[in-house]
């Protein structure tokens, strides 16, 4: 279809892009109540000791996900940047 409607393929790839970019900001919006919910479970004393461990690993994984992906982001604009003068 892409060769034959290419204004279609156009458009549908244009929805595609912003249905992702509007889950992506979905779920961005809820990871401050999901850190939020670990740090209680590792807070509080009444919690199994493996669910604390769970959610410290949790804790840690994600953050270092999210370091990771900030500073390849960070590396990628300043490519970008290069690429574009």
């Amino acid at each position: 279809y892409e060769h034959e409607y290419p204004e279609f393929a156009a458009a549908l790839q244009q929805a595609r892009g912003e249905a992702l970019q509007n889950a992506s900001e979905n779920l961005a919006a809820c990871y401050p109540r999901a850190v939020e919910v670990l740090r209680e479970l590792i807070d509080n004393p009444d919690t199994p000791a493996a669910a604390r461990v769970s959610a410290a690993r949790a804790l840690l994984e994600f953050g270092l996900r999210y370091t990771e992906a900030a500073e390849f982001d960070a590396r990628l604009r300043q490519l970008e940047e290069v690429v574009d003068t």
